[in-house]
């Protein structure tokens, strides 16, 4: 399940910079697959 997190402050992309998502709407097949527990982990320890 593609995800977007879509935000005009770059503080927001910087702190998701680690995760290597690239620019758009449609990952391509290169794109970091996480299960949503570890989707989770991730965002929590971006954003706490």
């Amino acid at each position: 399940m593609p995800i977007s997190i879509i935000s005009q402050d770059p503080g927001v992309m910087s702190r998701i910079a680690p995760w290597h998502w690239q620019p758009g709407m449609l990952p391509d097949r290169t794109a970091p697959e996480w299960r949503m527990d570890e989707f989770r982990d991730h965002f929590f320890e971006a954003f706490e």
